[in-house]
């Protein structure tokens, strides 16, 4: 199914839908709501309010109730004043209220009799409780934490990885940076990452476009959320993009990282020297109005440049010797330079339309070029380079009908195209056994592109103590990329070998010149695809139970509409991806204040998700049906066996078909689910702190794996219940290896934990959150290991588990009231910022590098071993960030920064050798790490 036919298919669904659509999103506004009374506390009916932007002079209005009470929905993040009038009653005025993304801000208000033109002005506290809001834990970080909190990599999703509940880890040292973290929340790595309020990973997994920290005003994540959210049994992540005001704002910056300001990195051999490093970002932002009050914009420029050595073990310690008998220069397998050149642009627009309608415009861009980064024994031709250059437009229109009831359409197209380019992309592989790889690269210039649009249409109605939504979504994405080894490789079992084939020496033994060993390649389809529309439809209640107490009873329904198949017609099962259509999830929050003085909160929840199987995940799955693409070996003496060349080989028409694996679908396939549930009681314990304690927990089932098929049992039992099979001699159907039938059943998860969360809201130039989370996560991962006793076999700890994890957040920027100017000036205008985690490291099992039970598996787990059995030592990561701050006439300013960068200089281990022990490479050793310690400068000039 192509996007044009889902697009039709849309935009049907659409057309028969909106009509009745109500609902409201929180996914990038806010809401203030309260009750206005008199100072005897009777309720004050059809009082006038009205909330203005401070910023860009944006004004809603609305009225209260016969209860006296009032919602004012849909504000874009910011901060407000709110005015309240009434005949009869002075008119009173909260300024400053500062409201985040997805906030739901109570906010009470209190007239006193007497003249309407007197004015009673109270600047307003952000609250340290939210008590409105029932989804169990919605976590901001604001823009002040933005623009100060060290990142390691300047990657805005860095941001989630410090969040108090969820699971994750810096990236391992290398690359780019600007990959995706790997964020858990319950274990599942599901997460859905958000651009304001619409997909920025449409398949679910691997960010699509990056845009600069610098371009970011807030940063949300949400769990257990409530039935607007889905397509995802993992955490909500949301960015909010900055806009433009009334006033003009703008920077430029830079930030580097040099060799010089590292630490040596932990695992480089200690005869080799200390690779070359060197990384800028540097960047400007500009914005301001285009008409006043009516129209503004924002525009963000950043630039990544970064060079590092690419380091060949091609040859060995005959490196030198061996390039010169290949022909090869010494800059083709010694080092090269491994660069990376990035650039990436964010363009915004904010416009009032008119009084009713109200318009947000985004454009971002993302153009990354890195050069061949591979290491090992391969030469330059060889190593593929890396180029990633997606492309996002996104829209959001709210409109409002009425006072009580408003619409909410988003919109985003999302095209990512990448390719991992070589310098030779025709040719084929040279493989010399004990030497290494080199003249081109077997998969060519592989490439793969996702795309796919986003439709979102809510609506909301505010009708007596109900806030009822109604709404839906729609995102069909495709996937396609080329198959692997289309250019194939060459074999040789000796350097001597090549150079005899390359001069072409007769082999006495046969009285034939000398040739390769074989030749490989695929063939068949080269390019293949696949195309997920992801559907979901929902409904939800707000209940104002009294001033104390709000439910939210909600009711989503996701549809996934699977690809459908890729037919082996010897194989019925591989031409039809069955359809779920039973994803029917409840959700239920509560929130209860019960001392009613906004300083104290209960809330509790339960809900459903489902999560949906990405198309590349789907592509992969259709194109081992064991016809669509073979691999052939090629012997030299094979009728019709290609000569050996360095140039293109044609594709293989002779030799031998690799027996192929097979995959196909259990016709009762299932989305993997999540029942999760929560208690979380929050309270302010003194002005401006709180502390939460709270509990989560989560069921997990239909986790996708491979059931074994095609093979037969020896009758025999490893010591761990392991049935044992016969291997590729005793296949069912010999033309096939092994069949794994892709299925869901039999399989869960189970997560439990308890968090312990720690927050100062700003005051005093400080704000500041820390958390502690103890959990345990279990797992039967599959069934894909048949045992005896009808038992799982990967059963135990999962990945993700990490039993104590601690995080902490802190900026921090001192004053001292002195009245010594020249002291003033030194003691002022500084500022600290910190992140620190400190956690498990993540468990691993041990391997045994053997197909132990014969069911062609080649690396199962070591008998008797525990699955996830082991764990990688503990990971300390601490940051911080001084500023030093120069103010420059009226508005502008000079902000300079030192940064350390895992400041400890901790070794945090990501991976470690599973297999079995060798002399060179013992189990359990390092393979790869964190950064080092780093420093990192920069400045920021900004007006």
């Amino acid at each position: 199914m192509n996007l044009r036919n889902c697009g039709f298919m849309g935009l049907a669904i659409l057309t028969g839908v909106t009509t009745n659509a109500m609902a409201q999103s929180q996914a990038i506004d806010g809401n203030i709501d309260g009750y206005v009374t008199s100072q005897d506390g009777a309720a004050i009916k059809r009082a006038h309010l009205r909330v203005t932007n401070i910023n860009t002079g944006f004004v809603r209005e609305a009225d209260t109730d016969d209860h006296g009470y009032y919602s004012v929905q849909l504000l874009p993040p910011g901060a407000y004043t709110l005015m309240v009038s009434k005949a009869d009653f002075s008119t009173a005025v909260r300024n400053n209220l500062v409201l985040t993304v997805g906030e739901a801000q109570r906010v009470d208000m209190q007239l006193a009799v007497g003249d309407v033109k007197t004015s009673v002005e109270v600047n307003s506290n952000p609250p340290v409780v939210e008590v409105e809001r029932t989804t169990a834990y919605s976590n901001v970080y604001t823009e002040r934490d933005a623009r100060n909190i060290p990142l390691a990599a300047r990657n805005p999703l860095e941001f989630y990885i410090f969040n108090p509940l969820l699971n994750s880890q810096q990236n391992s040292t290398g690359g780019s940076g600007t990959q995706t973290p790997s964020v858990a929340f319950a274990g599942l790595g599901t997460s859905q990452y958000n651009v304001d309020g619409v997909s920025n990973n449409l398949q679910g997994g691997a960010r699509n476009v990056v845009i600069s920290g610098e371009a970011v005003a807030e940063y949300q994540t949400l769990v257990n959320p409530t039935a607007e959210f889905g397509r995802s049994t993992g955490a909500f992540l949301n960015t909010i993009s900055r806009s433009g005001t009334n006033d003009w704002h703008g920077s430029v910056y830079m930030f580097t990282k040099q060799k010089e300001l590292a630490s040596r990195p932990y695992l480089l051999a200690p005869t080799t020297a200390t690779p070359g490093f060197r990384r800028y970002n540097y960047g400007a932002t500009v914005a301001g109005p285009v008409v006043h009050d009516r129209a503004f914009f924002f525009l963000n420029y950043e630039r990544w440049v970064q060079d590092s050595p690419a380091i060949s073990t091609f040859g060995g310690a005959q490196q030198a010797t061996v390039a010169q008998q290949l022909g090869l220069p010494l800059s083709e397998v010694t080092t090269w330079n491994n660069s990376f050149r990035a650039h990436t642009v964010t363009a915004k627009g904010d416009l009032v339309l008119n009084a009713r309608n109200r318009l947000a415009l985004r454009y971002n861009m993302y153009n990354d070029h890195e050069s061949g980064s591979d290491s090992g024994a391969v030469t330059r031709h060889e190593a593929p380079g890396f180029n990633d250059e997606p492309q996002s437009g996104t829209a959001q229109l709210v409109t409002v009908f009425s006072p009580s009831v408003l619409n909410e359409f988003r919109f985003v197209y999302a095209f990512r195209p990448v390719q991992q380019p070589t310098l030779s992309p025709s040719n084929p592989a040279v493989n010399i056994s004990g030497i290494g790889t080199f003249n081109g690269n077997a998969n060519g210039n592989y490439w793969y592109r996702e795309s796919g649009y986003q439709i979102v249409d809510n609506v909301t109605w505010n009708k007596g103590r109900h806030n009822i939504k109604v709404g839906f979504e729609i995102l069909p994405v495709n996937f396609q990329d080329t198959t692997a080894n289309l250019n194939g490789t060459f074999t040789f079992a000796s350097l001597q070998q090549y150079l005899n084939t390359v001069q072409n020496v007769t082999n006495p033994a046969t009285g034939k010149p000398y040739s390769y060993t074989q030749f490989t390649q695929a063939t068949g389809s080269q390019v293949y695809d696949a195309t997920v529309v992801q559907q979901g439809y929902f409904l939800q209640d707000d209940i104002r139970v009294n001033p104390r107490l709000k439910v939210n009873l909600g009711l989503r329904y996701e549809f996934f509409l699977r690809p459908g198949g890729n037919l082996n017609p010897a194989y019925p099962l591989t031409g039809h991806i069955p359809q779920q259509y039973d994803e029917i999830d409840p959700r239920l929050g509560v929130a209860w204040d019960p001392f009613g003085k906004g300083k104290t909160v209960i809330r509790a929840g339960y809900g459903i998700y489902h999560n949906f199987f990405s198309p590349q995940t789907y592509e992969g799955w259709e194109r081992n049906n064991a016809i669509t693409v073979k691999n052939i070996t090629v012997l030299p003496t094979d009728p019709g066996a290609p000569a050996f060349t360095l140039g293109p080989v044609p594709n293989a028409t002779v030799g031998t078909v690799a027996t192929p694996n097979l995959n196909q679908f259990d016709p009762n396939l299932k989305d993997n689910m999540m029942q999760s549930w929560n208690l979380v009681g929050e309270k302010e314990v003194m002005p401006g702190y709180s502390l939460s304690l709270a509990y989560y927990g989560a069921h997990i089932t239909h986790l996708v794996y491979g059931q074994l098929s095609n093979l037969k049992p020896t009758g025999q039992i490893l010591s761990d219940g392991r049935i044992v099979y016969g291997g590729l001699a005793s296949r069912i159907d010999p033309n096939i290896g092994a069949i794994r039938t892709v299925t869901s059943e039999g399989t869960w998860q189970n997560y439990n934990a308890f968090l312990v969360t720690f927050t100062k809201r700003l005051k005093n130039g400080l704000n500041l959150q820390a958390g502690y989370q103890r959990q345990k996560i279990s797992v039967c991962l599959d069934r894909a290991t048949p045992m005896a006793d009808g038992s799982c076999y990967n059963r135990g700890r999962m990945s993700f588990d990490q039993p104590n994890r601690f995080t902490a957040t802190a900026v921090w920027e001192p004053r001292a009231n002195i009245e010594n100017h020249a002291l003033s000036y030194l003691l002022n205008g500084w500022g600290i910022a910190n992140t620190t985690m400190i956690q498990n490291g993540l468990p691993y099992s041990a391997l045994s590098g053997l197909d132990l039970n014969g069911d062609l598996n080649a690396n199962d787990r070591s008998v008797g071993a525990v699955y996830d059995g082991f764990r990688m030592t503990p990971y300390v990561e601490i940051d911080f960030r001084v500023t030093r701050t120069f103010h420059v006439l009226d508005r502008g300013k000079v902000e300079i920064y030192g940064e350390g960068l895992n400041i400890t200089d901790h070794a945090n281990i990501t991976a470690v050798n599973t297999a079995p022990s060798t002399a060179s490479n013992p189990f359990g050793a390092p393979t790869t790490a964190a950064i080092p310690r780093q420093y990192q400068l920069g400045f920021r000039a900004s007006f």
